[in-house]
């Protein structure tokens, strides 16, 4: 730790010695070693803190993310529990937990797993997101149907819900289809409750509104795979506290490229104060937004189906947009986002997220074996191409997409290696791109562990708005930026 912020820290663990019930110093403390990259001390600071404050909110956010990542291999009885609270919390993203769940579970006799309510927490709310404990679930799942085991209905009923969750992406093997023919499964596709959801968003996509037309050539097969596959599908979401309200009239905010939901409801949710559009090309990813924005009470949220291409057509501009992980999809990436440039207002915001090409390197292996086996992107091309990726020897470069949750799902796998277009971008390439729109950079948003490791190497001012020090920083750790580089940049007032 540089001395200021071991002095800070010092004082912080003085306070919380004298009274250990000091919460804000506890928070401070592991803010602290979480920006030290020490998650883990972290994580047991703020699990010690349950026993003083168990529903602060802060508290409970903090160790959420502190343990996204890092599997837990052992946890005495109370921090069980308590991870079984988080998991169960709707204010709280279980996935950001799985990591951390998986590693307690580990090994145990199929009987204590099924016993386990943590299991049964983990199954229902998030997708399983390590292949090695898929392989263990995709047997039990086998056994159950071939009638080989009986297990507690209440697993049986969460491990129903990790299927639908995960979009029945597990290997089925010849047997099990041959059973599965004579007697379907809701371990292997819909049922009744989960049937219900989807007639739902079916429901809901009659009603969304066409906001624009959209284009043929590469937006027509976006929206076709997406319409077959919504992304990202997710379940629980960690809701985030209300930013300050500003002064002056509620801002405008556009979410172009909404997705599945899960960006823009984040955002309605963090500017309760503001007025939302949220557009994407796919009405079925839509409909799933526009479900689960009723179950989060985002009612600061519209949806409209449109191309970016074709958003000029509004004719209104807005105080913030925000597109991420989408203009890399595009035919011509620069000229979507000259579209965005275009409706933002003068001094306005704009939050962007572009996939890295040194971080998407090693993904190029996994494409490449996609194509020489000839996968189909079909659900049943997509799980013997995830099969034979979780076969392969232990050193083969493709099983490198096995560190990414998106390979966890059948929607999420189909946009990890078998996207139908996708552009990547370095640094050097978004500086020319910023320059030509006129669009000043504002900085990175990324992990405080990223912030200090760049200040330490950089301590100069201005470093972290300096695009030539990220580059070197980027090659120097080509890992930094793997989900995408997602930054904010302003037009000019």
């Amino acid at each position: 730790m540089p001395g200021d912020v071991h002095e800070a820290f010092a004082r912080h663990e003085r306070a919380l010695a004298a009274d250990p019930r000091r919460l804000d110093d506890r928070l401070a403390m592991a803010a602290i070693l979480t920006a030290s990259d020490h998650p883990l001390d972290a994580a047991q600071l703020l699990f010690e803190g349950f026993a003083f404050a168990p529903r602060d909110a802060r508290l409970r956010t903090a160790l959420a993310t502190a343990l996204e990542g890092f599997p837990l291999e052992t946890a005495a009885p109370a921090a069980r529990g308590v991870l079984l609270d988080l998991c169960l919390d709707d204010n709280l993203a279980t996935q950001s937990l799985a990591d951390a769940v998986i590693g307690i579970l580990g090994d145990a006799p199929v009987p204590q797993l099924a016993a386990d309510p943590l299991a049964h927490a983990l199954l229902g709310r998030a997708v399983v997101n390590d292949a090695g404990f898929e392989r263990r679930l995709t047997a039990i799942r086998r056994d159950l149907l071939l009638g080989k085991i009986s297990l507690d209905p209440a697993f049986v009923r969460a491990l129903e819900w990790q299927c639908f969750n995960n979009e029945y992406a597990w290997f089925v093997t010849p047997e099990e289809a041959e059973v599965l023919k004579a007697r379907p499964s809701a371990l292997y596709a819909p049922g009744p409750e989960q049937q219900a959801l989807r007639q739902e968003e079916i429901a809901i996509a009659r009603g969304i509104e066409a906001i624009t037309p959209i284009r043929g050539g590469v937006s027509a097969d976006v929206r076709a795979l997406y319409e077959e596959n919504p992304y990202p599908r997710w379940i629980t979401l960690q809701r985030p506290q209300p930013l300050p309200r500003a002064p002056g009239p509620a801002p405008t905010v556009l979410v172009a490229g909404g997705g599945a939901g899960q960006h823009p409801i984040h955002t309605a949710l963090s500017r309760p104060d503001s007025e939302i559009l949220a557009v994407d090309l796919s009405r079925a990813s839509l409909a799933y937004a526009a479900r689960m924005a009723r179950r989060y009470g985002a009612t600061n949220l519209q949806f409209g189906q449109g191309d970016i291409l074709e958003l000029g057509s509004l004719g209104r501009q807005f105080d913030i947009v925000e597109s991420v992980g989408v203009l890399h999809h595009l035919e011509d990436p620069l000229a979507g986002w000259r579209v965005l440039a275009g409706l933002l207002k003068p001094g306005g915001t704009m939050r962007i997220g572009l996939y890295s090409a040194i971080a998407r390197r090693p993904l190029q292996v996994a494409r490449d074996l996609v194509k020489a086996r000839g996968f189909p992107a079909t659900p049943d091309g997509i799980r013997a191409c995830r099969r034979a990726i979780i076969d392969l020897p232990a050193e083969h470069p493709a099983r490198s997409v096995l560190e990414s949750h998106d390979f966890y799902s059948v929607s999420g796998c189909r946009d990890l290696i078998m996207h139908v277009q996708e552009h990547t971008f370095t640094l050097p390439q978004i500086a020319d791109c910023l320059r030509e729109l006129n669009l000043d950079f504002a900085g990175f948003q990324h992990s405080p562990a990223v912030g200090t490791k760049f200040l330490s190497q950089n301590p100069s001012p201005g470093a972290l708005t300096d695009l030539s020090l990220w580059d070197c920083f980027e090659q120097r750790n080509p890992d930094v930026f793997r989900g995408m580089y997602l930054f904010l940049c302003r037009r000019p007032a």
